[in-house]
């Protein structure tokens, strides 16, 4: 039996670890704050983790790199891929949030569409999607409320008469509905919504992309057009990991949300 006051050479040991552990973060983060001022573009400033790809190389992380274009705009490019560009609208550092919209999306244009496409499971190693439900994060199990719903683009050989399928041929065809696209060859509507599946697809209807905005737009009934397309264009919530001391996620399903934990 242990005498009180006093702990097994274990517990010092592994005390001395977590000393020694939260030393080493705490110093690479100061080092890392005291090399590498804050820089910006345009209204958006730039701290780690995040860093513009003109920055020293041991400033930031390099997965989460941005470009400074015109001096006047960030741009993501989703996986390093110059096919897969976000613009970045704001950077909630204590949220530990991004918020981007698709560069194909013109906000004076309501017949653009995202050109990315993306899902719940396009995730990569950088950054995870909010989704609709609750989920816990691991080292400290602070409930996140999510902001985002997805949104499916639609296009149809013959127009279709559903509350959930939102002619987006109204927007450029003066209110007029059902409408056809701009080619004058198919009707295009817009669906919202995380509950919506490929068998409440109608005939001769075809998926053409899908892409997410921000709640509360949970689906497309009483919905105009046009209020989609400005929420399209506000864009949506990514959320980076934890970086301090942390090299990865754990990326679970949207049902099971997602974990981040601490790594070399």
């Amino acid at each position: 039996m242990l005498k009180e006051g006093r702990l097994p050479f274990a517990s010092y040991t592994a005390l001395l670890f977590l000393v020694l552990v939260f030393q080493s973060c705490d110093a690479r983060k100061t080092r890392n704050a005291n090399n590498c001022p804050t820089s910006s573009c345009g209204t958006i400033n730039i701290s780690p983790p995040f860093r513009l790809n003109t920055d020293p190389n041991n400033c930031g992380d390099v997965k989460y790199n941005l470009s400074c274009e015109d001096n006047s705009t960030v741009a993501l490019y989703w996986g390093n891929s110059v096919n897969k560009k976000f613009y970045v609208q704001e950077i909630d550092y204590n949220g530990h949030t991004i918020r981007v919209v698709d560069a194909g999306v013109d906000k004076h244009d309501c017949s653009s569409v995202p050109r990315v496409p993306l899902d719940y499971h396009s995730y990569n190693d950088s950054y995870i999607y909010y989704h609709y439900r609750r989920y816990y994060m691991y080292h400290d199990y602070t409930p996140i409320v999510q902001r985002n719903s997805a949104i499916i683009f639609v296009k149809c050989e013959n127009p279709v008469n559903s509350p959930l399928y939102l002619d987006r041929g109204a927007c450029w065809r003066n209110g007029s509905s059902p409408a056809k696209s701009v080619d004058e060859s198919s009707y295009h509507y817009a669906i919202i919504g995380d509950d919506f599946t490929v068998g409440e697809l109608m005939d001769q209807c075809t998926i053409e992309r899908k892409s997410l905005l921000l709640l509360p737009f949970k689906n497309s009934i009483n919905k105009s057009c046009l209020e989609i397309h400005r929420q399209l264009a506000y864009g949506f919530q990514l959320k980076w990991c934890d970086v301090h001391c942390t090299r990865g996620c754990i990326i679970e399903t949207p049902n099971y949300g997602s974990f981040c934990y601490l790594g070399s």
